[in-house]
């Protein structure tokens, strides 16, 4: 089973590689013109769908964020509502505790008083519960139960069609037990209890407990039974098209208020065990309907709003629709726009192409005529160039060729005169020594051990210690001239005596210091050597008490000091320098060691002149095993 696997897994990738290789190939064969429209075409649509795309879902989160905020925020004035209204019944239940009234009539039971009197205060009791409900138009029935008692109770209504509070809640009804259950747990706090029926509330009662003034203790209830029609009045003005449908909801899903058959919308268990927060919105898919709600804090009941989904993304489908028209047209128009551009581009590039075949084929006087002045008009000015120029090119090739050869035959002649001097050197050396005239041997000597060194026959690289002799040999004749104004002076680090380093390093700065510093300077001229470690690094040191440099001097030679190779080799042929002295031993110090070492100069006019560098303790093995020059 897994060898079969297996082996379907490779044919499977055998045939997508097969298929592959095909497309590309398809790919490279087709036409350029269409390649460019196909490529065009894609770098168009690609973009455009893909942010059409973009701004419809961005489009439809705004509009649906935008209804959502607005339903919370009409949820929230619904909610400040019914708290005002909330708070007012608060106020009104209040006064009604703290009426003497009420109290007196509590405490004829104490008393003992009467009937003619407890019926005089039953009587004003009444009145004064009339009062309180023509005053309050949210009441629409009051009642004063008192427990434990052989007074009656005593009740008022508003006067209208509705039913009276002691016909819907008598004190020996199950209704009544209910409430009271409640009320006695609330200990002082209002209670709201519902009257519903197939989950739908009948009537709206508030209530209180009613205390001994004397022990504290519940004596009564005070219970008013509220007008729903006047509960309706927090959604006047507020209400739109979108959210017609908006109830108010128990905690036990029982539907308080109701607009536009809200109250017909079949709010699942599990819906609206969704309703835990304070606040918040979800979606019911099975209906198509957002539900937004919120939560009055002083009864628990929840303000729902449910706004289909056809009504909350109407909006969305005619943005939808309006971008696949616009797409739509912006395709046809980049189709146009591909065509002309992909032809426009072909007609050029046919031309060039033709001209190329022509000649290949061995024609010429070949020209390309294209009239435009954009990348392809100057591939064919310049195709047109080429042409006219390949025999002036091929003359240049022949006279460059015979240059090369011309300067072969010269550097082979330059390395013949330095040998010739050599062996001259010596037997000039050997007479002397023969006619007994030893200054002259020396000098000579002197001079042709620097004659070896620059002829370079034992390799690139010699020790410090070796550049050193070099330089004494070469102080030596220049104090024959100085006739004892030259004095040189070493501070070596012993460590570095057999450093290697690039043969003639140190010499010609030497060179340097004695002729355009110490020459120059009257006085005894000295020149100091130094060789020390340097932040692991090697720093030689050339320091004269010379004439100095002038300033504006000194920055022209350290900026040409600090140029690459190839901008010093254009400033040098721009300039006529014949590349000897610093310049040369700058560019050996960067081809040697790389372009971040070089030479630095500090100099102050008729006072010194340092010439300094940093070079590595080891040179690149390949660099040291270049043959000799």
């Amino acid at each position: 089973m897994i060898a079969a696997a297996k082996t379907a897994l490779k044919k499977l990738n055998v045939m997508m590689n097969s298929g592959l290789r095909n497309l590309v190939s398809f790919y490279k064969n087709m036409p350029i013109r269409i390649k460019l429209m196909l490529i065009l075409n894609i770098a168009i649509l690609v973009p455009l769908v893909t942010i059409s795309f973009v701004c419809f879902k961005n489009s439809e989160d705004v509009l649906k964020n935008k209804s959502i905020n607005y339903s919370q925020d009409i949820l929230k004035i619904i909610t400040m509502r019914l708290n005002d209204y909330i708070s007012s019944l608060d106020s009104i239940s209040t006064d009604m505790l703290g009426s003497s009234l009420i109290n007196s009539y509590i405490q004829n039971d104490k008393i003992s008083e009467d009937n003619v009197t407890v019926y005089h205060t039953q009587d004003n009791v009444r009145d004064y519960l009339k009062n309180q409900i023509r005053i309050r138009g949210e009441v629409q029935s009051i009642g004063v139960y008192l427990l434990n008692s052989n007074l009656p109770n005593c009740y008022a209504d508003d006067n209208s069609q509705r039913e009276s509070i002691q016909k819907i809640l008598p004190k020996d009804s199950k209704l009544y037990y209910e409430l009271l259950e409640k009320v006695e747990k609330s200990e002082g706090e209002p209670v709201w209890y519902l009257d519903s029926s197939k989950g739908k509330v009948k009537h709206i009662f508030y209530a209180r407990a009613i205390n001994d003034r004397d022990n504290y203790k519940m004596c009564g209830m005070l219970v008013l039974m509220v007008k729903q029609d006047w509960f309706n009045t927090v959604f006047n003005g507020l209400i739109n098209e979108d959210m017609k449908k908006t109830a108010v909801l128990s905690d036990n899903m029982e539907v308080i208020l109701s607009r536009s058959g809200a109250d017909s919308y079949a709010l699942s268990k599990e819906m609206f065990g969704k309703m835990n927060g304070s606040h918040g919105f979800f979606t019911d898919m099975k209906q198509n309907t957002l539900i937004s709600y919120i939560t009055v804090d002083k009864t628990g009941w929840k303000i729902v709003s449910y706004i289909p989904l056809s009504t909350l993304y109407s909006d969305v489908e005619y943005i939808k629709q309006r971008i696949i028209i616009s797409l739509i047209c912006a395709v046809l128009l980049m189709l146009l726009i591909s065509f002309y551009i992909s032809y426009d581009f072909v007609t050029a590039i046919n031309a060039l192409v033709g001209g190329m075949k022509r000649l290949q084929n061995g024609e010429v006087n070949v020209e390309v005529k294209l009239d435009r002045k954009d990348e392809l008009g100057f591939m064919g000015t310049s195709f047109n160039t080429m042409v006219k120029e390949i025999t002036t090119l091929q003359k240049w090739i022949l006279r460059e060729q015979l240059t090369r050869k011309d300067a072969q035959i010269k550097a082979l002649q330059s390395q013949i005169n330095p040998h010739f001097l050599f062996n001259t050197l010596e037997s000039i050396n050997w007479m002397a020594q023969l006619k007994g005239v030893p200054e002259i041997s020396e000098t000579v000597t002197a001079l042709a051990s620097l004659m070896d060194a620059s002829i370079a026959r034992s390799g690139k690289f010699i020790t410090l210690a070796q550049e050193l002799n070099y330089i004494d040999n070469y102080i030596l004749i220049m104090k024959k001239r100085f006739e004892g104004r030259l004095e040189l002076n070493k501070e070596i680090d012993p460590e570095l005596l057999e450093v290697k380093v690039p043969r003639l390093l140190i010499q010609p700065l030497v060179e340097n210091a004695i002729n355009h510093g110490v020459a120059n300077y009257r006085g005894k001229g000295v020149v100091k050597v130094t060789a020390a470690k340097f932040n692991e690094l090697i720093r030689i040191t050339v320091e004269d008490n010379g004439a100095g440099i002038d300033p504006d001097e000194l920055e022209i030679i350290n900026g040409r000091l600090s140029m690459n190779d190839e901008d010093y080799f254009k400033y040098a042929e721009n300039n006529g320098l014949r590349g000897i002295g610093l310049e040369n031993v700058n560019c050996r110090i960067k081809l040697f060691y790389g372009p971040q070492y070089g030479i630095k100069i500090e100099s102050k006019k008729g006072s010194f002149t340092k010439i300094y560098f940093d070079i590595p303790h080891e040179i690149d093995e390949k660099i040291e095993k270049l043959p000799a020059e």
